[in-house]
């Protein structure tokens, strides 16, 4: 028998009300926070505070975990945890089954906007974030290691060294353009408009979700491998132009670029470090394809390509 679920939103308004981490009682209960209010309703005495990034269908994520619970028992009561799901095709129901099964007694924040991913730069999982008592970063790392204990050492207590500068193993790769001008993994311009007459066709996927998740998430994996030969079989179909979206989640844009000369695709492919699918398209799941006829109207959102695709722009492009 499941443990109630308790869904609760903390807010700025109640900093009184979050106290640090303590050990769970008997009976566990999944408590899920808002993650930005949770990090901005910092605690009286300003404790640090470790944030874990993690999804169900990251294997590594769920290998790491007991030893996370085990820094939880034993820097509980000096340090707050808070568990971040990243909510990328990761159904909140999962989620709590994950969370139950571990049987994690800290909060938990389901990302489902991605402020937290993008509030401390993070590009995959499993991610570690340390925050000392001013709130400032000391200490990020990609996987568990024995670096991450001594930064929880240092920040329970602090060194005195002023003229330190924090630690920050983990370098960044956002690959961006560095302006606000879309462009594909080869530099060119992609025009989102819909305005050249065709259907424009854009879809969001992930480069490793047919084989990395085939064990840790089935249901995905096969979602996914089906949206790949659905997409094979548009890329022929006339008056329709396809864009990919590559979710920048735990890969880099080489790897995106590998995958494009593998695969053989020769129409834009966008590595997405920006979240330029979720926000023209408001999701940041994948696999999903959006329908955009020619003026700019939607007229497909979902996570499969609809059976009467054909229909749909032969319908489009008569209007």
């Amino acid at each position: 028998m499941k443990s109630a679920i308790s869904i609760l939103v903390l807010s700025v308004t109640t900093l009184g009300l979050i106290a640090p981490a303590v050990p769970a009682p008997a009976v566990p209960e999944t408590t899920i926070v808002d993650g930005a209010g949770f990090i901005a309703s910092r605690d009286s005495n300003h404790a640090p505070l470790l944030l874990k990034f993690w999804a169900t269908w990251c294997v590594a994520c769920l290998q790491e975990m007991p030893a996370y619970i085990e820094l939880h028992e034993i820097y509980g009561e000096r340090v707050r945890f808070l568990a971040v799901n990243v909510a990328v095709s990761d159904p909140i129901e999962r989620v709590i089954d994950a969370v139950e099964s571990f049987g994690l007694r800290m909060p938990i924040a389901y990302d489902e906007t991605g402020e937290l991913w993008d509030m401390f730069d993070v590009v995959g999982t499993p991610a570690y974030v340390l925050l000392d008592r001013s709130g400032n970063v000391a200490f990020r790392s990609y996987g568990h290691n024995e670096e991450l204990v001594v930064a929880l050492d240092n920040v329970v207590t602090p060194i005195r060294d002023d003229s330190a500068e924090p630690e920050d193993s983990g370098p960044v790769d956002r690959t961006t353009s560095g302006d606000s001008i879309l462009r594909d993994i080869d530099g060119n311009v992609v025009d989102l408009s819909a305005s050249n007459g065709d259907v424009l066709v854009s879809y969001h996927f992930a480069t490793w979700c047919m084989s990395y998740v085939k064990e840790s998430y089935p249901e995905l994996s096969g979602k996914c491998r089906d949206f790949d030969e659905q997409i094979r079989s548009l890329e022929t179909l006339a008056h329709l132009r396809l864009v990919a979206f590559a979710t920048a989640y735990s890969t880099n844009k080489d790897g995106v670029v590998r995958f494009r000369d593998t695969r053989g695709i020769d129409y834009p492919v966008i590595f997405d470090a920006g979240n330029a699918y979720g926000s023209n398209y408001g999701t940041r799941s994948f696999p999903h394809l959006t329908v955009v006829a020619p003026g700019g109207k939607v007229i497909f959102s979902g996570d499969h390509v609809p059976a009467d695709i054909r229909e749909l722009v032969a319908g489009a492009m008569r209007h």
